[in-house]
């Protein structure tokens, strides 16, 4: 009984020899369906997640005591958000409007340093402006969310295939 109600199940976790989802009449060897997530919002953690369930059940009362977060530094928001936007601002203009020298600012987006972090604020809020500014003068509503505007700037700049495109400067205050 158990074989025949596994059989007959749909797998909704694999892909039939065609690509598509399994159906009862799927046959033929079966293959991993991909898992898609926001990776650059993804955050990886260590076995110690397995204690979890004690924070919850109280028997262990900081999360902090068993929970280790492991950042990755390519899927840091400034890295993967803020810093494609600077690129697109001229070096003058974004250095005078985080008060930062140019040579500073042309590290910066080249990788070569990593800002402190008054001038990590800086060069976000910079991004944050130069990003609701473009989608404005698109007619595009920004989100509330700081990172969340960015993301949407870069995927409607992506995403433009040059129809009637500029080169998406906005101004910067």
């Amino acid at each position: 009984m158990c074989w025949a109600s596994t059989v007959l199940t749909q797998r909704r976790s694999t892909l039939g020899p065609n690509g598509l989802a399994c159906t009862r009449q799927t046959l033929g060897l079966l293959q991993r369906r991909p898992v898609w997530t926001q990776a650059p919002l993804t955050t990886y953690i260590g076995k110690e997640a397995d204690r979890l369930e004690d924070v919850q059940a109280a028997i262990v009362h900081d999360v902090g005591e068993v929970l280790a977060e492991y950042a990755d530094p390519r899927r840091d928001p400034q890295h993967t958000f803020v810093i494609p936007i600077l690129r697109q601002i001229p070096r003058s203009q974004l250095a005078s409007a985080a008060g930062m020298s140019e040579r500073a600012v042309a590290a910066i987006r080249n990788g070569h340093a990593l800002p402190r972090p008054e001038h990590r604020a800086a060069l976000s809020r910079v991004a944050v402006e130069f990003a609701r500014a473009a989608l404005r003068a698109r007619g595009i509503q920004a989100p509330q969310d700081d990172i969340a505007a960015c993301a949407m700037y870069l995927y409607e700049t992506r995403n433009r295939h040059g129809a009637g495109a500029s080169d998406g400067r906005a101004a910067v205050g």
